[in-house]
């Protein structure tokens, strides 16, 4: 079923009540720059990319320490300080819904048959989910909503803002191209040189050589890696028939909009 722009607008309101404490006490600039997504989309590896674009002349690659400092989260608490104190223009991290505070934003967005997979294994390998992918794709109260109405939020009232659509899988095929397109949108120098540097000190294996050496500052638990495996396609190692016909009963019309998938049978 089509997303309406008045089902749109009910289903915002309700988000901005139930996510209001992060963003109402929060000073938010003109010139803020929002790197938006829904979780497990590649948010991560685009802070990396802009961060390090930033350490270029330091020549020291930002961690997964570091760059909390650098691009902080607006939704964690423990970061908000940081942010607070930081000067303008600031990069900051989002996974909220549509916000008509976020004047400048990079959307970054991924099938979300992939992302369903890599939350998977992320909220259970986190020990905040039980139970299979099946009852996984059922879910009702996924943090922040479901998939498509994240994308939708963005993508539908984008006319509302200055906006930079993103794709994952772009940033996997040309990650400098994209990058030099963010840059300049952020308002940063990307040259060849610099471009280079970040895209290889954020590249899968490097960030995921940091993040075995000097850890995360959040949310880590004991066994568990934040990079998994980053791939595109992964989501057809996961999806059965049943999967599909759970997924495509609310995130076809997406899967479509985005150019994923060609048609409704897949």
């Amino acid at each position: 079923m089509r997303y309406k722009v008045s089902k749109l607008i009910g289903f915002l309101r309700n988000q901005a009540r139930r996510h209001k404490s992060p963003l109402q006490n929060v000073r938010i600039d003109s010139s803020d720059v929002f790197l938006v997504s829904y979780p497990r989309s590649g948010n991560t590896w685009v802070r990396f990319l802009l961060a390090n674009l930033g350490r270029y002349d330091r020549g020291e690659p930002v961690d997964f320490h570091s760059v909390h400092e650098i691009i902080p989260a607006i939704e964690v608490e423990a970061q908000r300080e940081e942010l607070q104190s930081m000067s303008p223009p600031r990069l900051i991290k989002s996974h909220s819904p549509y916000s008509s505070r976020f004047k400048r934003v990079i959307y970054i967005s991924r099938d979300g048959r992939d992302v369903m997979v890599s939350y998977y294994y992320y909220l259970r390998e986190q020990r905040h989910f039980q139970g299979d992918f099946l009852k996984f794709l059922k879910k009702k109260d996924l943090y922040p909503c479901s998939w498509h109405q994240h994308i939708e939020s963005w993508l539908r009232l984008e006319n509302q803002c200055d906006l930079l659509s993103i794709r994952y899988e772009d940033l996997i095929r040309q990650p400098e191209l994209e990058l030099e397109k963010m840059a300049t949108f952020a308002g940063l120098p990307a040259d060849t040189e610099r471009l280079h540097w970040a895209v290889s000190n954020s590249s899968f294996n490097a960030m995921r050589k940091t993040e075995r050496e000097k850890g995360r500052a959040f949310g880590s638990t004991e066994g568990f890696n934040f990079m998994r495996r980053g791939i595109v396609g992964d989501w057809q190692k996961h999806f059965d028939s049943a999967h599909k016909n759970v997924f495509k009963r609310y995130a076809n019309q997406t899967l479509l909009r985005l150019r994923y998938v060609d048609s409704e049978d897949w």
